[in-house]
């Protein structure tokens, strides 16, 4: 296990010693563990979500549909998207 030495606000620090000694975590390095995971969490959710647009971006564009590249732009900017479902759909329109 790597071991990373970090600096926090002083009022940070009372936090976690306070929830340390309330028995929510047995340790301040627990909190800080999960604290990370949680973020990295959340972010490669994110990351996911954006090279899916750009994977379909790509797909669409290979189509050489009329009008594909107003389509492409909103599909990378995540315009009017709702996790996938307006991209679908628009696709299987301009496959007809």
């Amino acid at each position: 296990m790597k071991t990373l030495e970090i600096e926090l606000p002083d009022a940070l620090a009372e936090k976690l010693a306070e929830l340390v000694k309330a028995g929510w975590f047995t340790s301040e390095d627990e909190i800080v563990r999960l604290a990370l995971a949680e973020l990295l969490g959340r972010h490669r959710f994110e990351l996911q979500e954006q090279f899916q647009r750009e994977d379909i971006a790509w797909a669409l564009a290979q189509k050489g549909k009329e009008g594909r590249q107003r389509l492409v732009e909103r599909v990378k900017s995540g315009e009017g998207i709702d996790r996938g479902t307006d991209v679908l759909e628009t696709s299987r329109r301009w496959q007809r």
